[in-house]
């Protein structure tokens, strides 16, 4: 009877035991399930920040490109019109002073000036559009670097 008393005793504790290990387990569960969701709510809340702020730095770069051609565009007509303005006075003041005895060499020569002064402005442009910087440089920079990151963490 002992015997029979120990063995149920026991498989009663067992049973306790086993129902506190499922209640253990389901709450383990639960508590995963909460933990795997502020993980999730987590990485959206840092990839929507991430985001915003990569929009940031676009539309710095937008406002940065837009003042830069703004301000060449006004410096490049400002500085066109007074060159024009002092060569053409420059080549009239030779021309009339050469009127009497050599006015088509002078002439030429003035336009031969005027064709130069073309092609210097016309290459100093060129070499302006070549050498600006990248629109959105930084913002894929920025990027390629998340992207880095994000697969060094896999």
């Amino acid at each position: 009877a002992t015997m029979k008393t120990g063995t149920e005793k026991l498989l009663r504790d067992l049973k306790v035991a086993l129902e506190a290990a499922e209640k253990l387990l389901d709450l383990a569960a639960a508590n995963s399930w909460q933990q795997l969701r502020d993980s999730i709510r987590s990485l959206l809340t840092s990839s929507i920040e991430l985001l915003h702020i990569r929009l940031e730095l676009v539309g710095v770069e937008i406002e940065q490109e837009l003042s830069r051609a703004r301000s060449l565009l006004v410096w490049s007509l400002a500085s066109l019109l007074l060159a024009l303005l002092a060569v053409g006075f420059g080549g009239m003041a030779l021309i009339i002073a050469f009127w009497d005895r050599h006015r088509q060499f002078v002439s030429a020569l003035v336009a031969s000036v005027f064709l130069l002064l073309t092609l210097a402005t016309a290459t100093l442009v060129i070499h302006g559009l070549r050498t600006k910087p990248r629109l959105f440089a930084s913002s894929l920079r920025e990027l390629r670097n998340d992207i880095g990151l994000l697969r060094r963490e896999r």
